[in-house]
């Protein structure tokens, strides 16, 4: 199996993904790196993040199904959770919630706090089979990919791409 691995940390505002030693694209602190074989590529990658936050995702409802059936085939190494919301009750109420769950997750690497004090952070690491993951990639993930560029699925019309008068 060689795994394609994901880990962040919204404290220090990093993200990367790794493919077993081979390869790596990692963003730290606003600039991304990409590795191969351990070693940096030499031209920085530059993403704009008010292009990427205007795209708008297609709801549709064969990509919620991919997306339910990825996180079930993500293997979990550990994920670090601390949250706060303004409203003391709703902080009450999730705390006693998350006793709740803790028993059903304990010794899975999941870890978790509410506190009261407006720490709001995650981190942790999951990853995913190279083979589930090419699964995923051309069942649903490309198909979407090409939905949001304008190039995949039209509204209207019947598989085979004709249209059927009303």
């Amino acid at each position: 199996m060689i795994p394609l691995s994901f880990s962040w940390d919204t404290e220090k505002g990093g993200i990367s993904f790794r493919w077993n030693g081979i390869g790596s694209l990692e963003w730290k602190e606003g600039r991304g790196k990409v590795k191969i074989f351990g070693f940096p590529l030499p031209f920085p990658i530059r993403i704009n993040l008010e292009k990427a936050s205007n795209l708008r995702v297609p709801i549709r409802w064969r990509y919620i199904k991919g997306i339910i059936s990825l996180l079930k085939s993500l293997n979990i190494h550990r994920i670090e959770v601390a949250i706060s919301l303004p409203d003391p009750m709703v902080n009450g109420i999730l705390y006693g919630g998350w006793v709740i769950f803790q028993h059903k997750v304990q010794g899975k690497g999941i870890y978790g706090t509410v506190n009261f004090l407006g720490q709001n952070w995650s981190r942790g690491e999951v990853s995913l089979p190279l083979k589930d993951g090419i699964t995923h990639f051309k069942k649903w993930i490309f198909p979407m990919l090409l939905e949001i560029r304008g190039k995949g699925e039209k509204k209207g019309g019947d598989r085979n791409g004709s249209h059927r008068p009303h």
